[in-house]
């Protein structure tokens, strides 16, 4: 009830965390707008109705939950200030404490079978996946939690690899991964391409590498057809931090404007007024339009995630990186028993060279083409990316070289 904030700690955005009720005089907190105050996990009687409504959708049958910046519930009992100048906000998220409310939170879990979880761990770039993967613990835990880092990297295949390797190496040995290239906060994964340059075959090419890393994949509404991020005008902003930050920043309304289903009214979402406009582009980046399309994004990510359900090495499988970026090209090798499955992604704008296929190794999908001749060398088109059953010949090494 004191005129003065408990410390000096901020939001997301820079805001100071406390209000004052006017009706209680009390401060309470809040990580991002003054409508979301944040609940006090210590209160023992708030702990045990919160676990009686995750019971309750586990009755209803719910296959599990994704957890919301899960990393900052809790805050330090003393309440102490936060460094001033650091970017590192000590004191109001990553208490040690949360560790132990996942645990139980996960034991209620395992009462139900076949159930699951993800978390979302707030970090700022480029990312921070040793701090990701503490959140599995010992597998008693999150069943998965999101490493962001890949969505803070550019375009350009070495960072892909190494944002990719390090959560894989990050993970604890019983830890699952899970990848996702965009969502509601950060925008569509095309956005990092900058100007939308080969933004159709870009898509693609990262719609191959999710559905076939090692990991459980993750698509973002829209991303399945190639939608980009809107343009949206400051009279049409709803997020309130666009309001709030424009013209430096507008916001994460880009990213979640409405589905394209067709060439139609408000692109078949509504027939009324959409709550956000719609991609100039939506008259052919559409699902109706896509559909009918063998080579679209669509039938893209069709055809991958009919193929993952199919081989049990996509599903299950260890991997190897093969080439690490070298001339813009990523490859790696699944592997599970007798079962491999190489992975070949050109990043480049150019054609690449690489030695040819062993013949008894079969092309299973490509982007560009449905079959490879045979020869000594083998040229990628631009954003190419094919994935490739090997034999298991003694000739065959499974490395991929790049020439020039």
């Amino acid at each position: 009830t004191n005129s003065k904030a408990p410390n000096n700690w901020r939001t997301n955005f820079l805001q100071r965390a406390w209000h004052r009720d006017t009706v209680t005089g009390q401060f309470y907190y809040h990580s991002f707008f003054k409508e979301q105050p944040d609940l006090n996990w210590r209160n023992k009687d708030m702990k045990r109705a919160f676990f009686d409504h995750i019971r309750f959708w586990l009755d209803l049958g719910v296959d599990g939950f994704r957890l919301d910046v899960v990393n900052m519930i809790v805050k330090d009992s003393l309440l102490r200030n936060n460094p001033l100048l650091s970017r590192t906000k000590v004191y109001n998220r990553n208490r040690p404490e949360t560790y132990d409310i996942l645990r139980d939170f996960r034991s209620l879990l395992d009462e139900y079978p076949e159930k699951t979880s993800v978390g979302e761990i707030y970090v700022l770039p480029p990312g921070d996946p040793d701090l990701v993967a503490s959140f599995l613990g010992n597998d008693d835990m999150l069943h998965m939690a999101f490493d962001f880092s890949l969505l803070f990297c550019t375009w350009n295949a070495r960072k892909y690899y190494r944002a990719i390797q390090s959560y894989y190496d990050a993970l604890p040995p019983a830890g699952w991964p899970c990848f996702a290239f965009s969502n509601h906060d950060m925008g569509r994964s095309v956005k990092r391409f900058g100007r939308e340059r080969h933004t159709s075959g870009k898509a693609r090419l990262l719609a191959v590498l999710l559905l076939t890393l090692k990991g459980v994949p993750f698509i973002y509404y829209g991303d399945e057809i190639g939608m980009t991020n809107v343009h949206i005008p400051y009279r049409q902003i709803n997020d309130q931090y666009g309001k709030m930050f424009w013209p430096l920043y507008n916001g994460r309304d880009p990213g979640r404007t409405p589905m394209q289903w067709d060439a139609g009214t408000a692109g078949g979402f509504t027939s009324g007024e959409p709550w956000l406009p719609l991609h100039k582009n939506y008259q052919h980046v559409n699902t109706e339009n896509e559909a009918a399309d063998e080579n679209s994004v669509l039938n893209v990510y069709r055809r991958l995630i009919a193929l993952r359900k199919e081989m049990t090495v996509l599903q299950q499988g260890g991997i190897e990186f093969t080439e690490t970026g070298n001339n813009g090209i990523l490859s790696y090798t699944r592997i599970l028993g007798d079962q491999q499955i190489q992975v070949i992604l050109n990043f480049s704008p150019r054609k690449r060279t690489i030695p040819g296929m062993p013949e008894d190794d079969e092309l299973i999908f490509s982007t560009h083409r449905n079959s490879i001749d045979e020869g000594s060398k083998l040229v990628l088109q631009p954003f190419e990316a094919m994935v490739i059953s090997l034999s298991l010949s003694p000739n065959n090494h499974n490395k991929i070289l790049t020439i020039r």
